[in-house]
């Protein structure tokens, strides 16, 4: 084919899903299973993108709770817990977390010294969370661990592990022998012995994926992953989800009630060369007989275009559909974002007609 003929050429943009958001890498830069932006997204299901609201905030460790204050209580400690088989108290006033005898609830009893002082710097405790067979201890600007705090015969020390901490205990949880907390510098973990930034991808664009967006940290306990949730009157708003053991660090998920968007990686002319897409396809399974009514924007360079809509009705339970946009512009970069699917719609793979040019024109590549 002579040069400045146009050969449009199906490639590949988006098949592993869900996509983990990843805002401070270069939207060119991502691989394939991450987002620049994106909230609303199913992650039951794997392998497909879909929409789907997050309602589920998880749970607490059931066995970490208050308890009354026991009988022969050092004064003014009003924060109890039974854990490990002993009591463990401590007021946010205050710098000391006591303990008492191994296997006593009701009353109060000294073992050894009872009482760690954690004075090395000059502010209280904000919350105390077990994870595994440690303490977490935290301060608002510092985490120490008690090691082996399930050690009948008390002799209890802690380290400062971390110059990172939080406000509040609700805003910490332990899960699968590590500690997780936020702060508002994201979320953050640690196995007693080394510190963790989870939001690393997303540090310098938090969004909500931080402690003053939500009122606790729960986990869901059978599925591995930590819910961040807002408490508003009488309604729990998940504002986030993160999965700690996903290929390549952890996975951060967002939401926003039950809105969706979901945007792909870019694509970077090679070379620096001019590239232009007139079509983008969705390989999808649709569980309806409903009209599949999508919304989708393209981006040229740096400005997103106009939203485009797309209604079709659904011939097959699987199928193919192919976006045709108003917006076919010679570009360096660019990049396709859905902004409304149907429900029970799930997208195996996305695809974009794309032709490639050179320096002087278009050509075959």
């Amino acid at each position: 084919m002579q040069r400045g003929q146009p050969e449009y050429q199906w490639a590949s943009l988006a098949e592993q899903f869900p996509a983990s958001l990843v805002t401070d890498i270069a939207p060119e830069k991502l691989k394939d299973g991450q987002t620049p932006d994106a909230y609303g997204m199913g992650i039951e299901q794997q392998s497909v993108l879909y929409k789907s609201a997050y309602t589920d905030v998880g749970s607490r460790s059931s066995t970490w709770s208050s308890v009354s204050t026991p009988t022969t209580a050092p004064s003014g400690i009003t924060n109890w817990r039974y854990y490990f088989d002993r009591l463990w108290g401590y007021m946010t006033t205050g710098q000391s977390l006591y303990y008492g005898a191994f296997g006593n609830y009701t009353y109060y009893m000294q073992q050894d010294a009872s009482r760690l002082l954690l004075d090395s710097e000059a502010t209280n405790i904000t919350g105390v969370q077990p994870f595994g067979s440690n303490l977490a201890i935290f301060k608002a600007g510092n985490l120490y661990v008690m090691r082996n705090a399930n050690n009948p015969g008390a002799g209890f020390m802690a380290d400062l592990v971390a110059e990172q901490g939080t406000d509040a205990e609700l805003k910490t949880i332990g899960l699968n022998e590590s500690i997780y907390f936020a702060n508002a510098n994201g979320i953050w973990s640690s196995d007693g012995r080394t510190l963790r930034e989870l939001t690393m991808p997303i540090r310098n664009n938090l969004g909500d994926v931080k402690a003053a967006s939500i009122t606790r940290l729960n986990a869901d306990f059978d599925k591995s992953r930590i819910i961040g949730y807002e408490i508003d009157g009488e309604t729990n708003d998940v504002k986030f989800v993160l999965i700690p053991g996903m290929e390549g660090g952890a996975g951060i998920f967002t939401y926003s009630g039950t809105d969706f968007r979901f945007t792909s990686r870019s694509v970077l002319s090679g070379k620096g060369n001019p590239i232009m897409v007139d079509k983008i396809a969705l390989n999808y399974e649709y569980d309806s007989d409903d009209q599949i009514d999508i919304s989708f924007q393209v981006k040229i360079n740096d400005t997103w275009q106009a939203e485009e809509r797309t209604r079709v009705m659904p011939k097959d339970k699987a199928g193919r559909i192919e976006l045709v946009t108003n917006h076919v512009l010679a570009a360096r970069r660019w990049a396709f974002r859905l902004t409304s699917i149907p429900a029970s719609f799930y997208i195996h793979s996305i695809e974009t007609n794309i032709k490639s040019g050179s320096e002087s024109g278009y050509a075959v590549k």
